[in-house]
């Protein structure tokens, strides 16, 4: 199963990050060699992978400790109809933590009745030093700075809820996300997606880049749209929709084609729904 070009790479020792908003659920088909070769015997990063899949408010995740090409569960989501208007994926390479599932990505939490995901690239060796754990309802799982830093935001954005059976305003959760991007800067390289079932939150930094630097872009974003009767091939997904105009937006760590995915800035924070940036203001990337 293919669906974009295979590209030559250069290995390297990081975590990848993929994630996507759709107007109409879509199936991400990953090709199942490509996705396998991120995180299997020819790669560097093994210690595990994971998939969230959004169904309204609740979720579909699949996450194996070990590399993607190792595990069946990549297998099973080839040969699956997962069709999303939301999707988060993760391969990892363990910088804190063992390699266990308690620190496999992406991590998931409830919250004000609907399921909020996490996944992280970076590395932020000093951020148990903030004791975050100790004034939230969600105590971290594992051992990871990503999983202590996602409870932290959750945490947050619970703190300033005036009813904590709904969620703050997309306003107010959109100035909490930025907030939160711009500490976790400072702890060290924070790529970042979250969702909480309704919006796809994107915020890029910088990554370890094949010459070994730390530097940007550390996320590329594509933009796509699907007219009627209309199937197209964009990157990791197939747009199918037969009933109306179909917008996708796909956030990725490196090109997974040769579309035109575009650098995203240092610090640049994306909210989307239904596959359109709806902030910081309505746009076409």
């Amino acid at each position: 199963m293919t669906l974009y070009p295979k590209r030559k790479r250069i290995r390297g020792h990081v975590c990848e990050l993929l994630g996507m908003s759709s107007r109409r659920p879509t199936n991400l088909r990953l090709s199942l060699d490509e996705f396998a070769s991120h995180g299997g015997p020819e790669g560097q990063e093994r210690d595990g992978w994971g998939m969230v899949f959004y169904q309204g408010r609740d979720l579909h995740r699949y996450r194996a400790p070990a590399g993607a090409a190792e595990s069946p569960l990549v297998r099973f989501i080839a040969s699956h109809d997962h069709s999303s208007d939301i999707a988060l994926a993760h391969i990892r390479h363990a910088t804190i933590g063992a390699r266990t599932l308690a620190n496999t990505q992406p991590f998931v939490r409830e919250q004000a009745g609907v399921m909020h995901s996490f996944a992280h690239n970076g590395h932020l060796p000093e951020l148990h030093t903030k004791n975050y754990s100790e004034d939230t309802r969600h105590y971290p799982i594992g051992q990871t700075d990503s999983e202590l830093a996602f409870c932290h935001l959750l945490q947050t954005l619970a703190s300033i809820s005036p009813d904590s059976a709904l969620p703050p305003s997309p306003s107010a959760r959109l100035e909490v996300f930025e907030s939160f991007c711009k500490e976790m800067r400072t702890f060290g390289p924070a790529n970042i997606l979250y969702s909480d079932s309704e919006f796809l939150f994107a915020h890029a930094d910088r990554r370890r880049q094949p010459d070994g630097r730390i530097a940007t872009p550390g996320l590329y974003v594509l933009e796509r749209h699907c007219a009627t009767d209309e199937v197209q091939q964009v990157g990791a997904a197939e747009l199918v929709d037969r009933h109306e105009d179909q917008r996708v937006l796909l956030f990725a760590s490196v090109p997974l084609s040769d579309d035109s995915w575009r650098p995203m800035q240092q610090g640049q924070v994306l909210m989307a729904r239904q596959g359109m940036a709806v902030a910081p203001q309505p746009q076409r990337l």
